[in-house]
C-alpha cells in the first residue's frame, strides 16, 4: 500500500489532508533530521479508505538545463514523487514538444489522479506551457522555483545566442566551466557545495553526448522569444529563493500578479540553487501547498 503523508496543522480546513506518494517515497529523513515548516507533523501511517472524495495527487518535478533532475531528487526522496527528464536526446526538444511531454505524463496518470508539476530553473517555461494545455481537473497546482516567467537572466540569454554551438563543443567543457568560480559557484550562498563531484552528478548527464547537447541547444534557442504565458488556472505557488541575483524575490511577486494570482513563498537565504542547498524547505514547502490542494479541493467537492 501507498504510504500516506498526514500533515496537521498545516492546513486546519480539514482534520487529515492526504497524499499518496505514488514512488515510496518516505519522510523518514524529517522525523531524524528535522527541518520542518513551524507547527508541522509528518506522520507515516497505511492509506485509509477515501472518504472525502479527493483523488490521490502525483508530484512531477523538473528541472531544467544545464541540470538534470537529479538536482531536485534530493527535494523529491523528501516530499515524494517522480522525476522525469525534461529533455530527450534524439527527439523534439523546443518548448512545445518539451510542454507536451509533460502534459502526456500527468495524462498518462489516469482520472483518478491529480498532479501537482514542480518546475526550477529552465523547465519554468515547459511546465507553465503544459499547465496551458492541460485541464483544470488534471492538474492539483503548479510550483514555479527560481526560473524565467517574463524574461531570460542575462547568463541564459547570452548561452541562447550561442546555442548553436553548444552540439560541438566538449563535453568536459561544461562541466569545467560550470565548476569554475564564473560558473555555479555564484548561484548558491556557499560556493564550497559546487565542488566539480556534485556539478558532474547535476549536470554532466544533460551534456553526455552531442545527442543530448543538441537537446539543449534547441531548447535553448526556442526560449529566446519568451511567450506570453497564460495563467495555469489551478493553484499556484512560487517557492522563491530570496538571494537570487539571476531572478530575483521582486520579479516573483509581479510574475505572480501575471498568473492570476496565487502565493510567492520566499527561500530565506535561497540562491539559483537553492534546491542543492536546502532541499527540505522545496520539499516542505510543495508539500504543505500540495496538502492545501487537495484540501481546497475537497472541501469544494463537498
Amino acid at each position: 500500500m501507498s504510504p500516506l503523508v498526514a500533515m496537521s496543522p498545516l492546513v486546519a480546513m480539514s482534520p487529515l489532508v492526504a497524499m499518496r506518494l505514488h514512488d515510496g517515497g518516505t519522510f523518514e529523513d524529517q522525523v531524524i533530521h528535522g527541518g520542518t515548516l513551524p507547527g508541522a507533523t509528518f506522520v507515516m501511517q497505511p492509506a485509509p479508505p477515501d472518504q472525502t472524495g479527493t483523488r490521490s495527487v502525483r508530484l512531477h518535478w523538473y528541472a531544467g538545463p544545464p541540470f538534470t533532475s537529479d538536482l531536485l531528487q534530493p527535494a523529491a526522496t523528501r516530499a515524494g514523487g517522480e522525476t522525469p527528464p525534461l529533455l530527450e536526446a534524439g527527439g523534439a526538444n523546443n518548448l512545445d514538444a518539451a510542454a507536451a511531454r509533460i502534459a502526456a505524463r500527468v495524462r498518462a496518470g489516469g482520472e483518478s489522479t491529480r498532479t501537482v508539476l514542480i518546475a526550477h530553473g529552465l523547465a519554468v517555461p515547459a511546465v507553465l506551457r503544459a499547465a496551458g494545455m492541460l485541464g483544470t481537473d488534471a492538474l492539483a497546482g503548479v510550483v514555479l522555483s527560481n526560473g524565467p516567467i517574463t524574461r531570460l537572466d542575462p547568463v541564459t540569454a547570452g548561452w541562447a545566442r550561442v546555442a548553436g554551438l553548444i552540439p560541438a563543443l566538449p563535453s568536459a567543457l561544461f562541466t569545467r566551466w560550470l565548476a569554475s568560480s564564473a560558473g555555479l559557484r555564484r548561484a548558491v550562498a556557499n560556493p564550497y557545495v559546487m565542488d566539480r563531484d556534485t556539478v558532474a552528478a547535476i549536470c554532466a548527464p544533460a551534456f553526455a553526448t552531442a545527442a543530448h547537447r543538441k537537446a539543449v541547444s534547441t531548447y535553448l534557442r526556442s526560449l529566446i522569444q519568451l511567450p506570453r504565458f497564460a495563467p495555469p488556472g489551478v493553484p499556484t505557488l512560487l517557492a522563491w529563493g530570496d538571494d537570487d541575483p539571476l531572478y530575483p524575490l521582486a520579479e516573483a511577486d509581479a510574475a505572480d500578479v501575471l498568473l492570476g494570482g496565487g502565493h510567492v513563498q520566499p527561500i530565506p537565504g535561497g540562491r539559483f540553487v537553492h534546491p542543492d542547498e536546502r532541499p527540505w524547505a522545496l520539499a516542505d514547502a510543495v508539500t504543505a501547498f500540495s496538502a492545501a490542494a487537495v484540501a481546497a479541493r475537497a472541501t469544494g467537492a463537498g
